[in-house]
């Protein structure tokens, strides 16, 4: 996978845990993370992820883990948790979407 594929799927992942977490709202999840609304719409804008900010998802975020945030492997997630983001990601894209939510 290429750097940008990367980054879209990162992004990807990111408003799929916070959609699982909050729903659609960025404010509340931003809070939870104790960070500006701004700050958290800047990474789902597609600028990078750093590893603080990973670490600091996994700290707030129940089961998560820096290998999903990052290369999208669920190996070391619960099965519930697992099922979850994926049954997520399945409500918020479609294949036809091109990586942008779904209207549903």
């Amino acid at each position: 996978m290429d750097n940008i594929a990367e980054d879209k799927a990162i992004v990807r992942r990111l408003m799929v845990v916070r959609s699982l977490v909050v729903d659609d709202n960025q404010a509340e999840f931003a809070r939870l993370l104790g960070i500006n609304r701004s700050r958290w719409n800047n990474f789902e804008c597609g600028f990078p992820l750093t590893m603080r900010m990973a670490r600091l998802m996994v700290s707030k975020v129940p089961g998560l883990s820096i290998d999903y945030l990052v290369y999208g492997k669920t190996g070391n997630l619960t099965v519930s948790l697992a099922n979850q983001l994926r049954d997520r990601e399945l409500q918020l894209f479609s294949r036809r979407s091109n990586n942008k939510p779904s209207k549903t």
